[in-house]
């Protein structure tokens, strides 16, 4: 049975240079994570005289994952994800580190994926938390599969 977890203590880091060994944490997500949503590329089989359509799978999109953190223009933070914005080459590496189940004595989980940061937009409301939402789109493998 699959344990219970909540996302407090959940933590985004990523790698600028791609790699898995210098994680810098996304500070302050306020709103959660969502995504990926990834999905098998369907082909259409059928020939003209088929009664019924017949399909075949190909490549899967790994999709894209967002959240929001709370923005202020002077932290590294809000920095490094602006200059990811316009970087090409490495493709950064992230890392999503899920909080310990309160049933075991885990290792604190991991999952790790490529992705390009494509979007960056803030919000600014009069009486409330000023926040950047952040878009990434996942290169190859999602990381669905935990390490630790």
């Amino acid at each position: 049975m699959a344990d219970k977890r909540i996302g407090y203590k959940t933590e985004i880091a990523v790698s600028v240079d791609g790699t898995t060994v210098s994680f810098v944490a996304i500070g302050c997500i306020v709103d959660g994570v969502s995504g990926p949503e990834s999905a098998r590329t369907k082909v259409d089989t059928s020939c003209l005289d088929d009664t019924f359509m017949t399909f075949s799978v190909a490549q899967t999109d790994p999709g894209e994952l967002s959240f929001t953190m709370a923005y202020d223009p002077n932290d590294a933070s809000s920095q490094t994800l602006t200059d990811l914005l316009t970087q090409d080459t490495p493709i950064p590496r992230w890392q999503i580190t899920y909080p310990v189940s309160a049933s075991t004595s885990e290792v604190q989980p991991t999952e790790e994926f490529d992705a390009f940061v494509i979007g960056l937009g803030r919000e600014i409301a009069k009486e409330e938390l000023i926040t950047r939402a952040i878009t990434l789109a996942i290169s190859g493998d999602p990381g669905f599969t935990a390490s630790t």
